[in-house]
């Protein structure tokens, strides 16, 4: 078997990356450079999405309370909403942002065990929150990102 560094041919320019032992040692700019401004664009696209949801449930669903709609006790919705959109502010605006994530975890779990179980084949089913808290989660695992006015309380290191 020959080895590495013996191999001639066509593709002998991409075999030097394979020799690296360790970590990667062709680093992107996507891998790099660019993977704060993923989280900070995951962080974005959560609060948007609470705040869409905050807008829906104001807005679009006709009862007077949305607990009506799922069966919950009266009350519980209009608390959701101010949760919901406190999370939103706080995913959008940067602050806390991993402790604002794990906190719409709450409502979301909440949600999916309760209100969005009943609706198994619905668009609004059981999936969409499941999907929801594992990238709120995703996203509280990796850091608040950049563009954090108050970064969330750690351990001394700031993502």
């Amino acid at each position: 078997m020959a080895h590495i560094d013996s191999i001639e041919g066509p593709n002998r320019h991409v075999l030097p990356a394979m020799r690296a032992p360790g970590p990667l040692r062709n680093e992107s700019a996507i891998g790099g450079r660019a993977a704060p401004y993923a989280i900070l664009f995951l962080r974005l696209a959560l609060g948007v999405a609470f705040l869409q949801h905050v807008r829906l449930n104001l807005f679009e669903y006709t009862p007077p309370d949305i607990s009506q709609l799922f069966g919950l006790p009266p009350g519980v919705s209009a608390f959701a909403i101010t949760w919901e959109t406190l999370v939103a502010v706080a995913l959008v605006l940067g602050l806390m942002p991993r402790a604002a994530a794990l906190a719409g975890t709450v409502t979301l779990f909440i949600a999916m065990f309760g209100a969005h179980a009943t609706a198994a084949n619905a668009a609004f089913a059981w999936q969409h929150p499941a999907f929801w808290i594992a990238a709120l989660v995703l996203f509280a695992l990796v850091g608040d990102g950049p563009v954090t006015p108050v970064p969330t309380l750690s351990s001394g290191t700031r993502s």
